[in-house]
Order: C-alpha cells, then structure tokens, then sequence
C-alpha cells in the first residue's frame, strides 16, 4: 500500500509520513519490529528499481530526523534482518 500511496506524495510529505511511520514502528517490541522490517524488505524487492530507490531513499532521510535512540534502534534492526538475509 505504502508503494502506492508514499511516490504520489511530494518529497517532504512522503519523508513526513515515513518519519511517523518509522517512529510508531520504533514503539514496537523487538520481535514485532524484526518482522515488519523482514516483511518491508521483501515487500521493496517487488518494487523497480526506480521506486525502491525513491522510497529507500525518502526512508533514510526521515530514519535521520527520528530521535537518536528511535534511529539506533531502527537501524541496529535493520541491520539484523540485512545480515540474516
């Protein structure tokens, strides 16, 4: 849903809305949020390369405005499920 919602936005407002996404993701337990990363991963697979690079890169910009504890968390997760693929 989100790949087709998220490129329809203009840049700011797509980053806004991943910021919050990532941001209620980081309010999960650990395991839930291995998940949903693993799940986010596989789903950017199916995408072109055009569009997952929009999004991966609209993302990474919204994970740099997270607070620092929520960005470490996230990227410590995502991290974990990049080495475990």
């Amino acid at each position: 849903m989100l790949s087709v919602v998220l490129p329809s936005l203009d840049p700011e407002r797509r980053k806004a809305a991943l910021r919050n996404m990532l941001s209620g993701l980081c309010t999960l337990p650990e395991r839930q949020l291995e998940r949903i990363v693993r799940l986010q991963f596989s789903a950017l697979q199916q995408l072109s390369d055009a569009l997952r690079g929009t999004l991966l890169a609209s993302q990474m910009e919204a994970l740099s405005e997270l607070p620092e504890e929520a960005r470490l968390r996230m990227m410590k997760t995502m991290d974990k499920v990049m080495m475990a693929t």
